[in-house]
């Protein structure tokens, strides 16, 4: 199961950056007109995008740190909020995109979320077991 979520979380990740490529040099403009037309579409799609990413991310790597549940889970959404934090900062910087604390925030809320229920699909698998046993949730 392992190989699944980590191939899932690489092949997410080579999409995101796809898709964060495409807005920052302003190409891509029929595909996100579709979006546009979705109802708070910005903020859905913060929530949802960086959700599947926190699920994935969660689900891959927290397995392999070898801690408690607890603090792997704390250790990957730390890395995960600063890599969001950085990629909306850096729209700032750049004419065709914004800078949004709201945009920053419903990320940051839909990989917390998404990573909280990873916890409990991955607490299934007998080999996501903690070496210490600890099968708490955060």
């Amino acid at each position: 199961m392992r190989l699944i979520w980590n191939t899932m979380l690489i092949l997410f990740g080579a999409f995101m950056v796809t898709i964060v490529s495409l807005k920052n040099a302003g190409l891509g403009a029929p595909f996100f007109a579709f979006f546009g037309q979705i109802p708070y579409h910005d903020k859905v799609g913060h929530f949802i995008l960086m959700g599947i990413l926190g699920f994935l991310a969660v689900a891959a790597i927290t397995p392999r740190l070898r801690l408690p549940r607890k603090t792997a889970f704390i250790r990957v959404m730390a890395v995960l909020v600063t890599i969001i934090a950085l990629e909306e900062i850096s729209q700032g910087f750049l004419p065709q995109r914004t800078l949004s604390l709201s945009d920053f925030v419903f990320g940051v809320a839909g990989a917390l979320s998404f990573g909280w229920i990873a916890i409990f699909v991955t607490s299934r698998s007998p080999k996501s077991r903690d070496p210490k046993g600890d099968r708490s949730v955060p």
